[in-house]
């Protein structure tokens, strides 16, 4: 959602503000992997030579389509394309997701997931399903994750979605989700007249003491990525601000890893 902005523009603001990684969403609809873009083929392995240097990752790609209603209309492809990517970008997961409720459509998720799940084998990439929509409810998703019980298939945590869609507490989702967790997407917001309002991190009505909590009790040594459009807040378009709050909020709070991290020296020995 962000315009006018390069990607040297992200990497740059990334760097300055001590972030670990940038997430990519919908990127097969943006002019990133467009000819002379680049994530472009030609490009891919400049772009990830340049993100070594920098100390960042792309921990997953977020795919534009709706497993409901825009599998059986070219999502599948989308996806596909998305797998494929990751799969030369060395990016481990690929989030996927629907935004609907409706139950009678769980039978063709399950079997269109089931569809991606034999690419995702071959390409030897994991597929995220997000908690949103019917997954809002992670026991759901717990069923369906246990359903394939495989490698290549685990949870996006997307907290904001089963707490305030589904009244489910941290607690309650860590509880149901376990170790399929495997990156968390994270905003906050409070009630207003038609329904959320966004903020800025811990200026809403998130319990993120909780969540921290919750990941905690499993040992998540994954992202925490800011989930943020500019149309959120109309009054607040700087994405330094909004970057910086976020990096400078969960700084009160200890990674939830509680694994010994090493360094390791490279290669020609001249860094870790």
């Amino acid at each position: 959602g962000w315009q006018g902005y390069s990607w040297e523009d992200f990497c740059t603001a990334a760097v300055d503000m001590n972030l670990q990684g940038i997430e990519l969403h919908d990127i097969l609809s943006t002019d990133l992997t467009q000819k002379g873009g680049p994530f472009h083929k030609y490009n891919a392995n400049a772009t990830l030579r340049e993100l070594q240097q920098q100390r960042l990752r792309i921990p997953c790609l977020d795919s534009g389509c709706d497993l409901a209603v825009e599998f059986q209309s070219g999502g599948c492809e989308e996806i596909v394309s998305c797998m494929e990517l990751a799969k030369t970008l060395r990016v481990p997961y690929v989030r996927i997701r629907t935004k609907s409720n409706q139950e009678e459509d769980l039978a063709d998720i399950v079997s269109n997931v089931g569809m991606l799940l034999r690419k995702a084998d071959e390409l030897d990439v994991t597929l995220l399903i997000e908690t949103v929509g019917l997954f809002s409810d992670t026991a759901r998703l717990r069923d369906v994750l246990n359903r394939f019980a495989s490698d290549h298939l685990a949870a996006l945590w997307d907290v904001h979605h089963p707490y305030f869609d589904h009244k489910e507490d941290p607690s309650q989702s860590v509880e149901n989700l376990g170790a399929y967790v495997r990156h968390v997407h994270i905003k906050d917001s409070v009630a207003g007249k038609d329904g959320r309002e966004y903020t800025l991190l811990g200026e809403g009505d998130l319990p993120i003491g909780q969540l921290m909590t919750a990941l905690s009790s499993i040992n998540y040594d994954g992202f925490i990525s800011l989930e943020w459009d500019p149309h959120w807040m109309a009054d607040l378009q700087d994405m330094e601000v909004i970057f910086s709050h976020f990096v400078t909020y969960m700084a009160r709070f200890n990674t939830p890893s509680r694994k010994q991290s090493f360094l390791y020296d490279n290669k020609r020995r001249t860094g870790k």
